[in-house]
């Protein structure tokens, strides 16, 4: 089918009380991944990209492929450029056929963050396509840099942006293990209370099982995800080439890592639906 609107992904998914999978690509075995996953799990799913990558993989590449591919699968599939860092990468991807942009906006001023955005907003909407932006900031690796989202300010951002999608900072990081994030889920209703856009989770691999199933509980309808499925994917290669062995072909190691990133996506699709893995792992979800 054609690439799917993210909006009424996300609304399908809100009225199941279940949140749609947004999983972070780089090249063709990624994009097939998460496309395998989907097709599995017969679970909608989004393919998002950022745009600091676009230097390593073009977009409009990108864009081709999935576009190409999705129309032979019978489930939903976005495509959505994450953390948007500029007005001119923002209007590369919606130009070259993308469904969903985020502004990431982190660091500038309040004010300043809301004029920009609106800017984003009105020519994403031009394109049909799906706004998403972050409130507060959900930083990498630790908690330096973090912003909790105010829920004071949702609704005034949400009204003079006119964004689809709100990402919220509520004590994710990105790229820790699971476990190791605690979400605060009193500020995650106060901000469901003040505004009926949909809420995105970002940094999602160091949240337990169990906190992404009451996050979904609580309003969440799309949940970003990447860290553990690229890190299962090296521990596959290395697995596949052991200390002292001679090189295996690339394609071996190729087809070794995009296994253990499909069955990551699919774990977590089945999460995201309600339902629990099947077995545990030893690595973080």
């Amino acid at each position: 089918m054609p690439l799917g609107d993210v909006r009424a992904m996300l609304a399908a998914a809100r009225r199941r009380r279940r949140a749609v999978g947004s999983f972070n690509v780089f090249n063709l075995e990624t994009i097939e991944a998460v496309l395998g996953a989907a097709t599995v799990r017969r679970s909608p799913a989004i393919i998002a990209f950022t745009e600091r990558l676009a230097e390593d993989f073009d977009l409009e590449t990108l864009a081709l492929v999935v576009r190409h591919r999705a129309a032979g699968l019978d489930v939903p599939i976005g495509l959505h450029l994450d953390h948007g860092q500029s007005e001119a990468g923002v209007l590369r991807a919606l130009r070259a056929g993308f469904t969903s942009v985020m502004y990431d906006g982190a660091g500038i001023p309040y004010e300043e963050k809301v004029r920009r955005t609106r800017a984003i907003a009105d020519m994403a909407h031009g394109f049909s396509a799906a706004v998403e932006a972050e409130l507060g900031h959900v930083p990498r690796g630790g908690r330096q840099g973090e912003v909790l989202a105010d829920p004071d300010l949702v609704a005034d951002f949400v009204q003079r942006t006119g964004v689809d999608v709100v990402a919220v900072a509520i004590g994710s990081v990105h790229g820790l293990k699971a476990g190791e994030a605690r979400l605060d889920f009193n500020r995650l209703r106060a901000i469901r209370r003040e505004t009926d856009a949909h809420l995105s989770l970002h940094g999602s691999s160091g949240i337990a099982d169990s906190g992404l199933r009451r996050g979904i509980r609580e309003g969440i309808t799309k949940i970003s995800y990447f860290t553990a499925a690229s890190r299962a994917a090296s521990l596959a290669m290395r697995a596949t080439w052991p200390a002292g062995r001679s090189v295996p072909p690339y394609a071996v190691l190729s087809v070794a890592a995009r296994r253990a990133f499909q069955a990551r996506i699919e774990e977590r699709l089945m999460v995201y639906a309600g339902g629990r893995r099947r077995r545990s792992r030893s690595t973080e979800d």
